[in-house]
């Protein structure tokens, strides 16, 4: 099974199931992730805490698997996108990074966030304006 090392914390890698496995202190071990409720939309996510040389840091899994993606954590306005909607499926091939705009996008497509074409299409031509800002 091919693991990606977490990036800063040497001894931490995701697997291609989206588990975290220490290679800390005791040998190997998937490192356990209790479910924590969001804020934003109430789905229960999965987070842990990774130590390395004094220092820690909690993260929800989906981003400790896509910062082993990526090779860098993700900048913080930046969202990971469960492809399938299953915020518990943090396998790599389920993930995507992006912004709140994709994520609402997805959403939208899936039939999990409602809209209509009004909106879409205003949304369409806010959007536009923005590109040609940058």
């Amino acid at each position: 099974m091919k693991e990606l090392q977490v990036p800063d914390f040497p001894n931490y890698y995701a697997d291609e199931e989206g588990n975290i496995i220490s290679y800390a202190r005791t040998g190997i071990r998937k490192v356990k992730s209790p479910k924590r409720v969001s804020r934003e939309n109430r789905k229960p996510r999965h987070q842990v805490v990774l130590h390395h040389e004094g220092k820690s840091r909690t993260a929800l899994v989906s981003r400790i698997v896509m910062a082993a993606v990526l090779g860098r954590w993700p900048e913080s306005w930046e969202q990971v996108r469960h492809m399938d909607q299953n915020p518990s499926n943090n396998a790599p091939s389920n993930l995507k990074i992006g912004c709140p705009v994709l994520n609402a996008i997805d959403d939208i497509e899936n039939g999990t966030r409602q809209t209509s074409p009004e909106y879409i299409n205003q949304a369409i031509q806010r959007l536009e304006a923005l590109k040609a800002l940058l």
